[in-house]
């Protein structure tokens, strides 16, 4: 008998948030892949939004880092299929993801300073936020995060 051995390359992931490790827990889930840009992958997972990211950026909430820079030259396409299975990711036909050397990321603290309410520069900036939220917004459908069709969040990212 000739059995045909899928042969799958193996990816790393560096770190994650608390949500995103806490996948482990779970004995299996699937999903598929949402999005590929250069420097982010949407992956969906019981109509959760999740974010596997280069080894470039930060981590964010909902989101793993992995070793890889550039996450456009993987072969992967939106709609493929993801799985997981004892402690391993494996996305579409040709990758599975390693989390042996993955440890938590924790945000940063938020410090608010009191004393700084008042000042000239800090009620600037806080303006020109909530402007820019604002215009997101009123823009987007009330969402910030709507990861379908032209959104700019989106866009922004894919040309980073």
């Amino acid at each position: 008998m000739n059995k045909t051995k899928t042969q799958r390359q193996q990816l790393f992931g560096l770190s994650a948030d608390a949500t995103f490790l806490n996948l482990f827990d779970q004995p299996t889930f699937s999903g598929q892949i949402e999005q590929v840009f250069r420097k982010a992958i949407n992956i969906s997972i019981n109509n959760t939004l999740f974010t596997l990211l280069s080894a470039e950026l930060d981590n964010a909430p909902n989101s793993c880092r992995l070793l890889n820079n550039d996450l456009s030259k993987l072969n992967l396409k939106e709609g493929e299929y993801i799985y997981f299975c004892n402690k391993t990711l494996y996305l579409g036909k040709y990758y599975f993801i390693s989390f042996s050397f993955c440890h938590p990321w924790q945000p940063n603290n938020v410090c608010f300073i009191p004393e700084n309410i008042n000042k000239k520069t800090y009620l600037s900036f806080l303006n020109t936020q909530i402007s820019v939220i604002d215009v997101l917004l009123n823009r987007e459908g009330h969402s910030l995060f709507h990861y379908h069709g032209d959104n700019l969040f989106y866009l922004t990212a894919a040309k980073n």
